[in-house]
This record gives structure tokens, C-alpha cells and sequence, in this order.
């Protein structure tokens, strides 16, 4: 299984330390819980550095919680995914996989 398909990558300028496979936000920081998300880091990055996101795509992500597979999925406080509920201000996708807490979930990128 290939882990994930990077279809469109931009890059934003790390204001903090971004670790791989984790959602960066709009302000180049590790976003938080249900925040907006620019994309999905490809590497670790220094803050002030250009730090490359999946920004369309499938990427993998630490699940925060138990996702069940197609569950819209949101940022979670910990920069990994959970499972959205039925009312999320900003979705980052839908989930590929059934994960455990703190397994890798796949996450098909999408605002809807």
C-alpha cells in the first residue's frame, strides 16, 4: 500500500518547528484542533525555513482518537487527524483507513 500520493505540493515558511506528517496551518504553524489547514508536511523544518505541503492528495497522518474509514477528519490539538463529527468548521478530508488512537490514518485531501 503505497502510503501516499502527493497530487499538488506548495510550499509556506515554517514559523515554527513543523515535524513530517503533521497539518500546518494557514500561519505556518503546527495547527491546532479544528483550525484551517494549509497542508500536510512532507519533512521535518526549522522555523523560518520553506517547509514543502501536500496540499492535495493522500497523506498519512497520526490519528488522535479511533477514525473509522470514509469519517470526515479535522486537525486534531496534537497537529494529527481525529474524527471530525458531524458539524467541523474546517475538514481537512475524509479517512482511507479504520485507525486506532495513535495509529497511521490515510486521509484523502479535501474540504469537503
Amino acid at each position: 500500500m503505497q502510503p501516499y500520493n502527493d497530487v499538488l505540493s506548495l510550499a509556506i515558511t515554517a514559523a515554527a518547528p513543523i515535524l513530517a506528517q503533521t497539518c500546518v496551518g494557514f500561519d505556518g504553524e503546527p495547527a491546532g484542533e479544528d483550525e484551517p489547514v494549509f497542508g500536510i508536511a512532507h519533512f521535518d523544518q526549522a522555523a523560518g525555513r520553506e517547509v514543502t505541503c501536500t496540499v492535495l492528495g493522500v497523506m498519512p497522518l497520526k490519528a488522535t482518537g479511533a477514525i473509522t474509514k470514509g469519517a470526515r477528519v479535522m486537525s486534531s490539538a496534537t497537529a494529527g487527524a481525529k474524527a471530525a463529527g458531524a458539524t467541523p468548521a474546517n475538514p481537512i478530508g475524509r479517512a482511507l483507513n479504520d485507525a486506532a488512537d495513535g495509529e497511521q490514518v490515510r486521509v484523502l485531501l479535501s474540504s469537503r
